[in-house]
């Protein structure tokens, strides 16, 4: 019988159990606005991706909105995407319309070309918060990283 498909994002040390050697190519596509916790982001995404074997090759935007087109293009010649983003609340709603634009954009570019992305886009009240979600044991890159890898392991 197979290997179980259906191991918890928690469990870093099942990544390798469940991938193995296999060549993943993965594109991490990051937004360059709040660069601090985004940096946070993108080292713990390809931190997870190189641990469990798979090729990370990093790829900078302006702005999380511009994560959707660059999903798009880059996954003509990657398995699988991570977008990293951080959309920081203001005084208006102007953060909400554009987490729905990111996340339905991206969403759209998944389903459209059947290769998966995973979301590390954090959307935040203040920027502690950002930081708290990009480090230690709740860093949205590692989980964001930890699920397109599993995505890929179940379509090959």
């Amino acid at each position: 019988m197979g290997k179980d498909r259906n191991l918890s994002l928690n469990s870093p040390e099942s990544i390798q159990s469940v991938i193995g050697d296999t060549d993943i190519k993965i594109a991490v596509i990051a937004a360059m606005w709040h660069e601090k916790i985004v940096r946070g982001l993108i080292d713990g995404a390809t931190r997870e991706i190189v641990s469990s074997g798979s090729h990370a090759e990093l790829f900078r935007v302006p702005g999380s909105v511009e994560l959707v087109l660059a999903c798009k293009k880059l996954l003509k010649t990657f398995d699988a995407a991570v977008a990293l983003g951080v959309i920081l609340r203001g005084e208006t709603d102007h953060n909400t319309h554009i987490a729905r634009l990111v996340l339905s954009g991206i969403t759209d570019v998944m389903l459209a070309l059947e290769k998966p992305i995973g979301i590390g886009v954090l959307t935040i009240d203040t920027e502690q918060q950002g930081l708290d979600r990009s480090s230690g044991d709740y860093n949205a890159g590692v989980n964001a990283a930890r699920a397109v890898i599993r995505m890929v392991r179940l379509f090959r």
